[in-house]
C-alpha cells in the first residue's frame, strides 16, 4: 500500500538526516536528537499541505540542497564551549580549521533546510490517507511502514555504513516510489528533475563517502603523522586515538611513552588482563602484551577502530594467540561477562556520539556511572588492580571521578597525574600493592581528598560532563528558538491546506488536545525506556536501535489489539496504562537482572518497561473508532505535535533523572486523561 511505502521513506529520510548532518559536520553530532525532532515535526505539518503533495518529484532535490549545505558547514571550525558541561572535542580539535561558525546557528541553518523535504514526504503521506480512506487503519499503516524503515536504516547503518550507501538506500527508494506514482499520472518533468537531483547527490555522496572510513557510529579520517610514525584517527573530524606504526621494542626507547606503559608496569606474568576501550590496540593491548599478560581481553565497540588496528599494527597484536577480541559495548560486555581479571584497564572513552536519537546521553555515558563502575570493579580477582586512564584539564569533573571510583569502589582510590597535562590515572588496587609511580608523575590524592563532590553520576543520571542538575541556558536559548521555527513552520504549513469536504469531519478538539499530551508521554516513556535497558543491552549501535523499535512494536501490539477486539474497556485500559507507569518507577529494584530484589529477570524486566507502551497504544486507537480518515489524520499531527514538544523538553531529565521522569509523564497522561472525558462528556450530552 503506499501510506506504507510513503511511511517507511519518512522514517527512513528522518534518521538519515541525523546520520547525514553528524557524520559531515562533526561538532553537530551533539544535537542528533534535535535534528530528528524537527523531522518529526516537519513530516507532521507536511499531512495537511496537500496542496504541495504534487510536488513531490522535487524530493531529491531538496535533500541534494541539505547535502551541498551541510557539506559547506563542514568547511568550517563550529566548536563551541558550553560553560558548565564539557566537550571533548574542545581540546581534541588538534587541527583546527580556517574559518568558524556559530554551532548552534549551524544547528538552526540545518533544522531549517531539512524542513521542506519532510513536509513533502508529510504531504504525500496524508493525500493517501485522505484519498484512501483508511480511517483508523491508517494508523496502523503508519505505525507498520515506520517501522519498515527504521529497519532498513538499521541494517544498512550497521552493516553497509558508508554515507554513499546511505545515499544509494535513499534515492533507490524514492525512485521505486516515484514510478509507482508516475504509473497513476505521468510527469516527464518530475522524472528529469528526480533523476538530475539523484545523480548529482550520488556524485557528490561517492566523492566524499571515497574519501573516508565508516563505522555505524561516525565517519573515520586516518591521518598519516610521519614525525611521530603514526596515524591518528579522527572521527567526524576530531582526534580520538593513535596507531603507533613503531613496534613495541622501539616504543620503550621513547622517554615520552612512559604516559602509555606505566601503568602496564603493574602487570604480572601470567595475569588475566582486560581492556575496556581498546581502540586500535597498539598502546593497551601491546603493553599487556609486552609486560607478559597470560592472556587478554579487549573490548571495542567500534569494529572499524579493530580493523584499523589490524591493518596498520607491525605487532598485530590483535592476532596474537593470547588476544581475544570483543565488538560490544564496555557495560553490556561487563553485565554478561563470568570471568575474574587481574588486571582491568579502561582508557579515556569519551565520546561525542549519541547513543540514540531519541535521547542526549552518550555511548561511554552509563560506563561512567557508579553501578558502570562497580561493576568493572567487582570482575577483579582477589589480587586485581583497575586502572582508570581519564584525560581532561577540568578540575572539577577530575574531582567529580575520584569521588564517583570511590562510592563505586568503596575503597581508596590512588591518584597520580603529571603537572600540566591532562592526563590522570586513578588506581583501584583489589589486594595488589601499588607502587608509586615513576617521574614525571607526581602523588596527586591530597588535592582530591580535600575536596567533596556530592553530584555523582548514576545510572538513573548519567550525565557525567553536566557540572550542574540543570540545563544549561545555551541549551534553552536554543530550545527557545527551535520553539519559534516550529510554530512558523505550523503556521505556514496551513495556507497549503486543501478546503475540506462536506463529509470530512475534523478530530474533536478535546481529542487534539489528548493526543497532543499522549504523544509528549509517550516520549518521555521512550527516554525512559531507553535509559533503563540502555545499560543492560548496551550502546551499540543494533542494540539501541532494537530497543527503540521494541518501544514502537510494543504500541503496535495494543493498538493492534485494539484494532480487532475491544477486549479491554476504555476505563479499565486507562486505569492499567496509570497501573504501567507506577511499576516503571520500581522496574530497577525489582526486575533488573543484576540489581533486582523481587524477580531479577531481563524478560520480566523488558515486559515491565513496555507495558506503558502497550497500553498507551490500545488507549490510543479506542479513540479513532469512528472517525474519518482527516480526522485520524488530524489527530496524528497533534499526537506527532506533542511528540516533539515532549522532545524539546527531554532535557527536564537533567533535573529529575530518568526514573522522576515518570512523574512527566504521569502528568501528561492526567492532562491527556482529562481531555478524553471532555470528549465522553460531550457524546453523553
Amino acid at each position: 500500500m503506499p501510506i506504507i511505502l510513503w511511511s517507511a521513506f519518512g522514517v527512513f529520510s528522518q534518521l538519515a538526516f541525523v546520520r547525514l548532518f553528524s557524520t559531515t559536520a562533526g561538532e553537530t553530532t551533539y544535537y542528533g536528537n534535535v535534528f530528528f525532532i524537527i523531522a518529526i515535526f516537519a513530516l507532521s505539518c507536511g499531512f495537511f499541505t496537500h496542496k504541495l503533495a504534487r510536488f513531490y518529484y522535487l524530493i531529491p532535490l531538496v535533500v541534494l540542497l541539505n547535502y551541498a549545505t551541510v557539506r559547506w558547514l563542514g568547511t568550517y571550525n563550529l566548536l563551541q564551549q558550553l560553560p558548565g558541561e564539557f566537550q571533548w572535542v574542545s581540546v581534541a580539535n588538534l587541527r583546527p580549521k580556517e574559518a568558524n561558525f556559530d554551532l548552534q546557528l549551524a544547528v538552526l541553518l540545518l533544522c531549517t533546510v531539512l524542513v521542506p523535504a519532510m513536509v513533502l514526504i508529510g504531504a504525500k503521506q496524508g493525500a493517501h490517507m485522505v484519498s484512501g480512506n483508511y480511517q483508523k487503519q491508517g494508523y496502523v499503516l503508519m505505525a507498520v511502514g515506520g517501522i519498515l524503515g527504521a529497519l532498513v536504516f538499521t541494517l544498512q547503518n550497521q552493516f553497509l555504513p558508508s554515507q554513499w550507501v546511505l545515499f544509494l538506500i535513499w534515492t533507490g527508494s524514492f525512485l521505486a516510489i516515484l514510478w509507482r506514482e508516475q504509473q497513476l499520472v505521468p510527469d516527464r518533468r518530475g522524472w528529469v528533475v528526480a533523476l538530475l537531483s539523484t545523480v548529482g547527490l550520488l556524485a557528490m555522496g561517492w566523492s566524499f563517502s571515497s574519501q573516508h572510513d565508516w563505522s555505524p557510529y561516525q565517519r573515520i579520517d586516518v591521518v598519516d603523522n610521519p614525525g611521530n610514525a603514526t596515524k591518528d584517527l579522527l572521527t567526524n573530524g576530531f582526534y580520538i586515538s593513535t596507531i603507533h606504526l613503531h613496534g613495541a621494542d622501539a616504543l620503550h626507547q621513547d622517554p615520552t611513552w612512559i604516559l602509555h606503559t606505566t601503568p602496564f608496569q603493574s602487570v604480572q606474568p601470567g595475569d588475566r588482563v582486560l581492556v575496556l576501550g581498546s581502540g586500535g590496540g597498539t598502546a593497551d593491548v601491546r603493553e599487556a602484551i609486552y609486560h607478559g599478560a597470560g592472556s587478554i581481553t579487549a573490548v571495542e565497540i567500534d569494529p572499524e577502530f579493530i580493523s584499523l588496528g589490524t591493518k596498520y599494527d607491525p605487532d598485530r597484536s590483535y592476532l596474537k594467540p593470547q588476544v581475544t577480541t570483543h565488538v560490544n559495548d564496555a557495560r553490556r560486555f561487563l553485565n554478561t561477562c563470568r570471568e575474574k581479571y587481574d588486571f582491568i584497564y579502561m582508557p579515556f572513552l569519551d565520546s561525542q556520539t549519541n547513543a540514540s536519537n531519541q535521547s542526549r546521553f552518550r555511548l561511554d555515558s552509563f560506563l561512567y556511572t557508579k553501578e558502570g563502575l562497580h561493576l568493572a570493579y567487582s570482575k577483579l580477582s582477589d589480587r586485581g588492580v583497575f586502572f582508570v586512564s581519564f584525560a581532561t584539564a577540568t578540575p572539577w569533573i577530575r574531582q567529580r571521578m575520584f569521588h564517583l571510583l570511590e562510592e563505586a569502589t568503596q575503597t581508596e582510590i590512588s591518584v597520580f597525574n603529571i603537572p600540566g597535562r591532562i592526563q590522570t590515572y586513578y588506581v583501584a588496587s583489589h589486594g595488589r600493592t601499588i607502587n608509586d609511580f615513576p617521574a614525571p608523575f607526581v602523588d596527586a590524592r591530597q588535592q582530591f581528598t580535600s575536596e567533596t563532590n556530592e553530584l555523582v553520576p548514576t545510572d538513573d543520571w548519567p550525565f557525567l560532563y553536566s557540572q550542574f542538575a540543570g540545563i544549561p541556558k545555551e541549551h534553552l536559548r536554543l530550545i527557545y528558538t527551535l520553539c519559534i521555527l516550529m510554530l512558523s513552520l505550523f503556521l505556514l504549513s496551513r495556507n497549503f491546506s486543501p478546503a475540506p469536504a462536506p463529509s470530512d469531519r475534523p478530530a474533536p478538539s478535546a481529542l487534539g488536545v489528548y493526543a497532543f499530551f499522549s504523544g509528549a508521554a509517550f516520549f518521555f516513556i521512550q527516554i525512559r525506556t531507553i535509559s533503563a535497558l540502555t545499560p543492560w543491552f548496551g550502546a551499540t549501535y543494533i542494540s539501541q536501535a532494537m530497543v527503540v523499535m521494541g518501544v514502537i512494536l510494543s504500541s503496535l501490539g495494543g493498538a493492534l489489539l485494539a484494532f480487532y477486539s475491544r477486549a479491554l474497556s476504555t476505563w479499565l485500559a486507562w486505569a492499567l496504562l496509570f497501573a504501567s507507569v507506577a511499576l516503571g518507577f520500581f522496574a530497577s529494584e525489582l526486575f533488573h537482572p543484576l540489581y533486582g530484589t523481587l524477580f531479577p529477570s531481563v524478560p520480566c524486566f523488558l515486559i515491565i518497561l513496555l507495558l506503558p507502551t502497550f497500553f498507551a497504544g490500545y488507549v490510543y486507537l479506542q479513540y479513532l473508532h469512528g472517525l474519518s480518515s482527516q480526522a485520524v489524520l488530524q489527530m496524528q499531527l497533534w499526537n506527532m505535535v506533542g511528540g516533539a514538544i515532549g522532545g524539546l523538553a527531554e532535557g527536564a531529565v537533567i533535573i529529575t533523572g530518568f526514573r522522576n521522569s515518570l512523574w512527566i509523564v504521569t502528568a501528561f497522561y492526567v492532562l491527556a486523561f482529562l481531555a478524553a472525558q471532555m470528549r465522553t462528556a460531550k457524546l453523553a450530552e
